[in-house]
């Protein structure tokens, strides 16, 4: 039999169990009523390690395929569904044991918290920082900003379909947690870009101020105000987006 078929039966011997309480066989039920108690404790806590470990397996290959080339087979996307189906139904087990269940919530946040971190820094150093290196202020935050709504939508869909309203598991914090990672570095690369930006401002002001008047200063500092006004527009959006996303119980 498969784990949960052996996992129903222990839990319908123990309910039976009680029907020898109720007849001459007191002591037999009361011990075999404790064995099966035992052996379901045992079960829920070998399918919380299973949880964890396939979550962090799932993120491992999240990981390899960020910096692979080549497209995943059709192998491997049926072994991940068959996967992703497993998960839910051993997560909707252990809705029996509250404590367990967030327990192995956190556990599994925690670990789609480093995933998402290497992921993020794999495509800053790919395929995004190179904007910034060219002096495209505007294309570096967009494309950085844009993967990451891109990559926290898909976590958060992954985590609502592991602990969502079925599991009873509220996945706000969860997804705090998977999203801190990446605030230190973000707020680091935001600061280079307002750095980078108010450097180039200054170097067209001291433009003006040493050619006093001329069409192409005039043209510069329109450039500059251009590129503020777009990265100021590229923030509030993505601004408003996340806060959409965190939900209204967000911090």
């Amino acid at each position: 039999p498969t784990f949960f078929e052996a996992l129903d039966r222990v839990q319908s011997v123990h309910a039976n169990c009680r029907l020898l309480l109720r007849s001459n066989h007191r002591r037999a039920g009361l011990e075999l009523m404790d064995r099966m108690s035992h052996l379901q404790e045992k079960a829920y806590e070998n399918l919380c390690r299973w949880v964890q470990s396939e979550c962090n397996a799932s993120a491992a290959a999240a990981s390899a395929a960020s910096t692979s080339t080549s497209p995943s087979s059709s192998a491997q996307q049926q072994q991940s569904s068959s996967s992703s189906v497993l998960l839910r139904k051993a997560i909707g087990s252990l809705k029996s044991r509250p404590v367990l269940l967030k327990y192995c919530a956190e556990e599994v946040a925690g670990s789609r918290q480093n995933a998402f971190f290497k992921q993020f820094l794999d495509a800053l150093t790919r395929s995004i920082e190179p904007h910034l290196k060219g002096g495209d202020l505007v294309k570096y935050v967009a494309r950085m900003l844009a993967w990451l709504s891109e990559n926290m939508a898909k976590e958060t869909r992954l985590l609502s379909q592991l602990f969502g309203e079925d599991a009873g598991v509220a996945t706000a914090p969860l997804l705090e947690k998977v999203f801190d990672g990446v605030c230190r570095p973000l707020k680091g690369r935001l600061d280079q870009v307002l750095q980078h930006a108010r450097q180039q401002a200054q170097a067209h002001l001291n433009d003006l101020a040493a050619a006093k008047r001329g069409a192409s200063q005039r043209e510069g500092t329109d450039a500059i105000r251009g590129t503020l006004y777009a990265l100021c527009r590229i923030l509030g959006h993505h601004a408003r987006a996340f806060a959409a996303m965190a939900g209204p119980d967000a911090p």
